[in-house]
């Protein structure tokens, strides 16, 4: 993903690759693979909506739907 980049669907869950740790964000018709700092756990579940900015994701739980 690209600095400044918006991401929104549902936190799914977090995979490890050779690369680190990544959270899998859901959408309608796509997944995304976002660098991981930090626990998830909060956010499994929810929908979000977040920024990725300097490595790290900016996220905004409680869309609704």
């Amino acid at each position: 993903k690209s600095v400044g980049m918006r991401v929104s669907g549902t936190v799914r869950d977090s995979v490890v690759l050779d690369s680190g740790r990544y959270a899998i964000i859901e959408s309608a018709r796509s997944f995304s693979l976002i660098p991981l700092q930090g626990g998830i756990e909060p956010y499994r579940g929810h929908e979000v909506l977040g920024t990725f900015g300097d490595g790290r994701l900016f996220l905004q739980r409680g869309l609704g739907r």
